[in-house]
């Protein structure tokens, strides 16, 4: 009985000590302190940042969240945040080839960007901006695994509104 209680307890430990999963897994430290995603490299399919210091959050697959390869290896990233069933916004750019890991800024030749809302200054009307003043950092580009990552920053100016400040933005999709 002694052998078998033994040879029961041995197993059981060295099972729990050589379990990876078993083992606690700790969440890397965040990037930033205002609860946005940490920027990745993965193609988690992340698009998040601040919008007049508010946090604008979206995830692939919500209402056109995504990084689209169009004609020409041309990009286009789009994240789109639902405010209710009927109020969206989005944030776009579309960065023209060749594309690196490099600094973008918008010109029209290398990065296009733009803003778009259903609402806005507290009315339902459809805004569309483009942004003259935004820079995009792409972290990283893997052409053969269809990866692209990195970070952005700019105002949108809003007709009658106010300007709207983008800080802190960061994008990681696998594009299709």
């Amino acid at each position: 009985m002694k052998k078998v209680s033994f040879t029961l307890i041995l197993a059981i430990t060295i099972l729990i000590s050589s379990c990876s999963s078993c083992k606690k897994q700790d969440n890397p430290a965040p990037d930033n302190p205002y609860g946005l995603p940490n920027a990745t490299q993965t193609g988690t399919g992340v698009f998040a940042c601040r919008i007049n210091g508010q946090n604008f959050i979206s995830y692939y697959n919500i209402r056109n969240t995504k990084a689209t390869l169009l004609a020409g290896d041309t990009i286009w990233v789009i994240g789109t945040q639902e405010l209710s069933n009927i109020v969206y916004q989005s944030i776009s750019f579309k960065l023209y080839p060749p594309i690196n890991t490099m600094l973008y800024t918008v010109n029209n030749k290398t990065c296009f960007s733009d803003y778009d809302t259903d609402s806005t200054c507290n009315s339902l009307q459809t805004t569309f901006s483009i942004s003259n003043d935004m820079s995009v950092q792409v972290t990283k580009y893997d052409k053969n695994i269809k990866t692209i990552s990195g970070t952005f920053a700019g105002k949108f100016p809003i007709n009658g509104c106010d300007t709207l400040k983008v800080t802190d933005g960061r994008f990681d999709f696998n594009y299709y």
